[in-house]
């Protein structure tokens, strides 16, 4: 067996390969030498923030390259499953004798192919498992960290918008920083560089509040370990759009109505401080669009849906051709840009969030509980009641904020790029509403047909692809009126070069990842 481990740090990458002997075969893994090669990154748009008079600051970024490992696919064996969820009648605690230990979880990562029902009929397997490593935590966030209203260049407490929308104190907004537009405490992905979780991934400035930017290419198996570090409830990650088996679908609801224990799979509801792996397989069917080079998909907890996305656990997944990913990173500037309403009330996390504010929540309507008292199946109703929100919060207390990537009224790293740079827009929308994507200053390809802007419902990816072409600072928008009121703005610059007269301050787009073609 011929392997090949890259493996990524902030720094290095470093090839482990099987390198063949003098008499021409293999030599076992134990024996193969370590060589380092450069540092396995290219820079990302560097990461800019906006200053209340208008100017750009920026220090660099980078995108780490993935962690692959190649392995034999004509030898590559089934893959065990992980824990079970198991919670007894009149009980709310999983037996933790029948969940998956880190130590299991880690010896799960065994780059083998999960059971011949999970593979679909078109998956030819590449041979190159990517290896993830992601854990869901608590953070505290604010949705306007400049303070300022940047279409209005004016600060929030002063700003009509914020006002109209409802995410000020001043209105019932229960935001703990920021005149009501920080402090909310969310639950997020993170991701890490190793099974140690120490050592945060690096993800560029611009990705905000999403998860890790998952890639791969077609016939691939992703693999991921999984962490739960949220204190009080479940989460999971469910792949939109790639293959998975059943165990590795990250979604929980019932099999049965007949009352019994039923058998659930940890990955479909991992309890805090529980772990699991996931195993997806990217197929034809995920392929980028004929002539394309990429294509958005993305991931989500699906313990409870709505109360898990308003809370903030979502992230992005990118699908390259065969043998093209590296080349196209390295060819095109990459923008993910999540169009989602954060409804507060309905965030698991609105129980904190009150108590934070100070608020006597000794009278308000419990959410988290069943309307009668039943018995049985509770390793599915348990979770799911888990993820709902404590208590039920008004409208005014846990406003709902029209962000991209977490950001209200242009407060996100805009999105940098050099004229006549091409550019690939990652575009998706969660939450429950739909949105109208819309640049000003260039116009952007769908499916080989040039568009001003695209309606994007929730649930829904899409990948743009466009030409930078006239310098400037430029509105990125939802066009949708009571949306863009209500601060679903952001800027992406197009830095001038030699034939504006100046020098673009990005890396130009010739920087190679290890193993490039």
């Amino acid at each position: 067996v011929n392997a090949e481990v890259t493996v990524s740090s902030a720094a290095t990458s470093l090839i482990l390969s099987a390198s063949p002997a003098s008499s021409g075969s293999a030599t076992s893994s134990a024996s193969s030498p370590v060589t380092q090669i450069s540092d396995g990154q290219i820079q990302s748009p560097a990461y800019s923030t906006p200053s209340p008079n208008g100017t750009l600051s920026a220090t660099p970024g980078v995108v780490p390259s993935n962690a692959t490992t190649t392995v034999d696919a004509a030898a590559a064996s089934i893959s065990p499953n992980g824990g079970i969820l198991s919670i007894a009648p009149n009980s709310t605690t999983p037996d933790v004798s029948k969940l998956a230990t880190q130590n299991e979880c880690k010896a799960l990562i065994d780059y083998q192919l999960p059971s011949k029902n999970s593979i679909p009929s078109n998956f030819n397997f590449s041979g190159n498992v990517r290896t993830y490593y992601v854990a869901a935590e608590e953070v505290a966030w604010d949705y306007a960290p400049s303070g300022w209203d940047n279409w209005l260049g004016v600060p929030v407490q002063n700003s009509p918008h914020a006002i109209a929308a409802g995410y000020l104190n001043i209105t019932g907004s229960l935001g703990t920083s920021n005149w009501g537009l920080g402090g909310w405490q969310k639950a997020v992905y993170k991701g890490y560089t190793d099974d140690s979780f120490t050592t945060q991934s690096e993800q560029p400035a611009t990705n905000g509040i999403n998860g890790p930017i998952l890639r791969g290419e077609v016939g691939d198996m992703i693999q991921i370990m999984f962490v739960n570090n949220l204190k009080d409830h479940y989460s999971s990650m469910h792949s939109m759009g790639l293959y998975y088996g059943k165990q590795y679908e990250g979604s929980l609801y019932p099999n049965t109505t007949s009352g019994e224990t039923p058998k659930v799979q940890e990955q479909d509801a991992v309890p805090p401080g529980g772990c699991a792996v996931y195993k997806w397989l990217i197929s034809d069917s995920q392929a980028p669009a004929p002539g394309q080079s990429s294509r958005l998909w993305s991931y989500h907890s699906f313990v409870n849906m709505p109360a898990d996305t308003s809370a903030g656990l979502s992230g992005p997944i990118i699908v390259y051709n065969s043998g093209e990913m590296n080349s196209t990173m390295s060819a095109h500037r990459e923008f993910v840009v999540t169009t989602n309403t954060h409804y507060e009330a309905r965030s698991f996390m609105a129980g904190e969030n009150a108590k934070n504010a100070g608020v006597d929540t000794s009278t308000m309507r419990a959410t988290n509980q069943l309307v009668r008292p039943f018995i049985g199946n509770e390793s599915f109703w348990v979770p799911q009641l888990a993820n709902f929100p404590a208590i039920q919060l008004s409208d005014a207390q846990g406003p709902n904020f029209y962000t991209m990537n977490g950001y209200v009224f242009g407060n996100g790293a805009p999105y940098e790029m050099c004229r006549d740079d091409p550019v690939i827009w990652y575009v998706m929308a969660f939450g429950g509403a739909s949105h109208v994507f819309h640049l000003h200053g260039n116009n952007f390809q769908y499916n080989d047909i040039w568009q001003a802007s695209q309606s994007i419902n929730a649930g829904e990816m899409f990948t743009f692809n466009m030409n930078a072409q006239l310098p400037g600072v430029w509105q990125l928008l939802c066009h949708v009126s009571s949306h863009n009121l209500f601060g679903m703005q952001q800027n992406y610059v197009v830095h001038g070069t030699e034939v504006d007269g100046q020098t673009c301050p990005l890396p130009p787009l010739t920087a190679k990842l290890a193993g490039s073609p």
